[in-house]
């Protein structure tokens, strides 16, 4: 029953077939008659006798001897193919009673003779007439066997499910085509061979299956079986199973039928997943019936609507869900299709008393002569896409204003195909507004100080060679010649197979801290420097101090030195070593007397800023001649005055400092006899650190102290 082709098998193919069929038409109505009664067939044989002997009487008259027996032949014939064996008999008697108790009666030996030729004739014609009727019949019969045979090896090929025949042996007597199609067998011959020497592998349970069928039980799978086949593979079937039985009633053994259920099954999966994946998306989809006015779909769809499922709905009740200020461009998508126009929006929409954003695609539904009979969409909840592209949005805005805070440029540029990206910042950096020119590392490097581009163009490159980090810090020169230092940070990242895929980082002005740094190896270089001048200074005070006072005024002298050296130390601190203001160091070094300010002691000054050596020489020298005021001079009694002037004078030699000292009605002064540590560091000190022409003279109404100096010496230069 396996590897025909069942329309070679089809009895309708065959002619002799054919020519069989038509005989058995033919015959059909003597076999009819040979199963009637035997007293009908037999009144039948005596009817043909009475035509018989009819037609001897109207016909054939003048017969006589052996030809009386003819029409008898004829009738005695009929009998043996309408009627059989029995009804030859009969009518062979029959046909003897008649002829020689009607025509001639049996005188002799002679007469006795034709009688008993007549009845061997007729049960010899009798004879063969049946020998030829049961040959055909068995002809016949065993044509019909083959074309039901054929039938039904059509029937089974042809069958949907797979279907196999076993003895209780559990061998094969017979197997469907797609039996071997759905198991993997070929063109393999299993007739005769066990079941279970074909599928050694068959799962345990199925021997009591099969059990149970030999002891007349008709089973069929509750569910889908998982049968693995001879070549490994795995299948899914649906069985039955049901014993089959000889003619004296026994089970002879079962017949077992299969029906693949794989496609079934991934269909039903499929239906599950897709289910699933629309629960887990919050996806579903729609059709709109335009006939009906009515929208149709799944319980997902409802469920994402916030309805039943028996809930009826419609474009105008869908539109009233929808949020007002997008009611309008929703309402007018949704009319387009009607249109033959499809549609994608997106749109905030009432659920349960609460704001839900959808995603609704749809496109027109049109039947087979062109008309647009609906429309077929799918919905979906896009509220935590909406909600996180928010919260990125606004993540997005803090980044790009902590970028441009932080003067930051970035760059993202993927290597598979080229595209580099760059914020605003990365093209103003060089001078250029935000899309003004292609970004791109040729850009960035042409940029680039010569000095410079080589080393950071290889450390770039070898940086895309594998995952790593890529740190330069170099010049760049924008389009209007300003040269600015950058610190660029970035890494490469890379694809599961190790391959360089995007190249991102940032890149900082740091040229603010690189004037930092300088100024501050300068100003480390100038603190060493001064540092061994402050102490130069320090050790003349000290030594100064030691030669013109006694043991006992030493400590006392040499500590107010110091601290209006200090004073003046702490403006130049403050200012980072740049310069002093002139009228700061006045009220730093008159700090005792700054209730006398605007009283006692006036200050007319021009706005100067004194370099760190002129704040320090004049520091000193103010420090002297205040305390000399508060001891021998204007300060020493209630109505002395001191006035203070400081001026800038344009001079053919380029501008110059002029600073005054001048007290008034103060005790009468004269030139002191010995001169002290005050007196060098007013004659001495400011002229040899500042270049400076000083004058003194002691007036009857008070001490005048003058110092002319170049401005270019005193005064901080201009920026």
């Amino acid at each position: 029953m396996t590897g025909t082709d069942p329309a070679a098998t089809t009895p309708s193919a065959n002619p002799q077939a054919a020519a069989h069929r038509n005989l058995l038409d033919l015959l059909s109505p003597l076999f009819a008659i040979r199963r009637l009664h035997l007293v009908q067939r037999i009144a039948i044989a005596l009817l043909l006798v009475f035509l018989a002997a009819w037609a001897r009487i109207a016909f054939f008259s003048d017969l006589s001897g052996r030809s009386t027996y003819v029409p008898f032949h004829v009738a005695v014939v009929l009998a043996a193919v309408l009627i059989g064996p029995a009804g030859c008999a009969a009518a062979t008697i029959a046909a003897l009673v008649t002829t020689h108790s009607i025509f001639f009666p049996i005188r002799d030996i002679h007469d006795a003779t034709i009688a008993a030729t007549f009845a061997a004739t007729a049960t010899l014609l009798s004879a063969l007439i049946e020998l030829l009727i049961t040959t055909q019949r068995r002809i016949l019969v065993a044509q019909q066997r083959q074309e039901r045979d054929a039938h039904l090896r059509l029937f089974i090929d042809q069958a949907p499910v797979a279907i196999a025949m076993f003895d209780r042996e559990m061998r094969y007597l017979a197997a469907s085509r797609r039996w071997h199609q759905y198991y993997g067998l070929g063109d393999i011959d299993l007739i005769g061979r066990c079941h279970y020497d074909v599928f050694p592998n068959l799962p345990p349970e199925f021997r009591s299956f099969h059990d149970q069928g030999f002891a007349g039980l008709s089973l069929h799978s509750q569910t889908d079986a998982e049968i693995r086949l001879p070549n490994g593979q795995t299948r899914w079937d649906r069985w039955e199973i049901h014993p089959w039985r000889h003619s004296d009633g026994q089970i002879g053994g079962i017949t077992i039928f299969t029906e693949d259920v794989a496609a079934e099954r991934s269909l039903r999966e499929n239906k599950d997943h897709l289910k699933r994946a629309q629960a887990v998306a919050r996806v579903a989809s729609w059709r709109m019936d335009f006939a009906a006015n009515e929208l149709k779909g799944t319980s997902q769809t409802f469920d994402l609507l916030g309805q039943t499922p028996d809930a009826r709905l419609d474009y105008a009740s869908l539109l009233a869900m929808v949020h007002e200020d997008d009611r309008a461009f929703v309402g007018e998508a949704r009319q387009s299709v009607a249109r033959g126009q499809a549609y994608d929006v997106e749109y905030r929409f009432t659920v349960d008393g609460g704001e839900r954003w959808m995603h609704e695609r749809s496109e027109p539904e049109i039947d087979a002569t062109g008309k647009i009979i609906g429309a077929f969409g799918v919905i979906q909840d896009v509220t935590e896409r909406k909600a996180i592209e928010k919260s990125l949005a606004a993540s997005e805005e803090r980044l790009r204003l902590a970028l441009e805070a932080a003067g930051m440029a970035v760059w993202d540029l993927d290597l598979r195909t080229g595209d580099d990206v760059w914020n605003d910042q990365s093209y103003r950096m060089i001078g250029y507004e935000p899309g003004e020119i292609a970004p791109g590392f040729e850009t960035w490097s042409r940029h680039m100080h010569p000095d410079d581009r080589d080393r950071v163009t290889r450390n770039f490159l070898q940086s895309l060679q594998a995952e790593s980090e890529v740190a330069n810090e170099n010049r760049m020169i924008d389009r209007h010649g300003n040269i600015r230092w950058v610190s660029a940070r970035g890494r490469t990242a890379v694809d599961a197979q190790g391959r360089p895929m995007r190249s991102y980082g940032v890149i900082t002005d740091i040229t603010e801290l690189k004037q930092a740094e300088e100024r501050d190896r300068l100003l480390s270089s100038e603190l060493h420097h001064r540092a061994k001048n402050l102490l130069a200074v320090v050790q003349a005070v000290a030594l100064q101090t030691a030669r013109y006072c006694n043991p006992e005024q030493f400590i006392g002298v040499f500590d107010q030195r110091l601290k209006s050296l200090a004073a003046s130390h702490d403006l130049l601190v403050s200012s980072k070593w740049h310069s002093v203001d002139f009228s700061a160091l006045v009220h730093t070094q008159l700090a005792h007397f700054s209730d006398l300010f605007g009283t006692r002691i006036t200050l007319v000054a021009e706005k100067a800023e004194l370099t760190a050596d002129a704040a320090q020489a004049i520091g000193l020298a103010l420090h002297e001649l205040v305390t000399n005021a508060a001891k021998y001079g204007a300060l020493s009694s209630t109505e002395g005055a001191i006035t203070i002037t400081l001026t800038i004078n344009e001079t053919g030699s380029g501008p110059r400092v002029h600073l005054r000292w001048q007290e008034h009605r103060g005790p009468t002064v004269s030139q002191p006899v010995r001169r002290g540590f005050g007196h060098s560091v007013l004659m001495n000190m400011a002229p040899y650190s500042l270049g400076a022409t000083v004058d003194m003279r002691y007036q009857p109404d008070g001490l005048i102290w003058e110092l002319d100096a170049p401005a270019n010496l005193v005064l901080k230069p201009a920026a």
